[in-house]
């Protein structure tokens, strides 16, 4: 376990962090969690109940909206764009998903791949439509995509896609 620290006079634990780099605070009783949240020891139990209040407020679920609801919270027009024009199957699948991974992490919501109709692919069918769906699936399946569709609602017609990330 952790040492005393004879300062304080208070136990001290070894830094552990996840994955992500976050300090894990599982192991603190209240009054510690209490004193790394707030930099200070808690004074009362009105303290400790204040953040009990906290955790079960955080805990509660927030009403659920439906996909259409969370969506009317985007941004009207796309906040980036992919052109796809020219790039072929495999550069397509990569870049679409450097694409999305990159607006991610620079937190945009909003975004439009432009594939073109696919008017100039061999025997009519679009490649670069099928890698971009394909790509917008593993991400949506890892979480990271909310929604997507077609600008102007039809696959056949449109020549880009309306992406929402999480």
């Amino acid at each position: 376990m952790g040492k005393s620290n004879p300062e304080t006079g208070h136990r001290e634990e070894s830094e552990s962090t996840d994955e992500n780099g976050i300090r894990n605070l599982d192991h603190l009783n209240e009054a510690d969690l209490y004193e790394q949240l707030t930099g200070e020891r808690p004074d009362s139990k009105t303290d400790l109940s204040s953040l009990r209040a906290l955790e079960e407020k955080e805990s509660e679920p927030e009403e659920k909206m439906t996909l259409g609801e969370r969506l009317k919270k985007y941004p009207s027009k796309p906040q980036r764009d992919l052109d796809l024009h020219g790039k072929k199957g495999e550069e397509a699948g990569r870049a679409v998903r450097l694409f999305l991974l990159e607006a991610e992490r620079q937190n945009l919501r909003k975004v439009r791949i432009i594939t073109g109709k696919g008017l100039h692919s061999e025997e009519g069918q679009s490649v670069l439509k099928t890698v971009t769906e394909a790509k917008i699936k593993e991400l949506k399946d890892e979480g990271r995509i909310l929604a997507s569709e077609w600008d102007g609602k039809s696959r056949t017609s449109s020549g880009a896609v309306i992406v929402y990330l999480v």
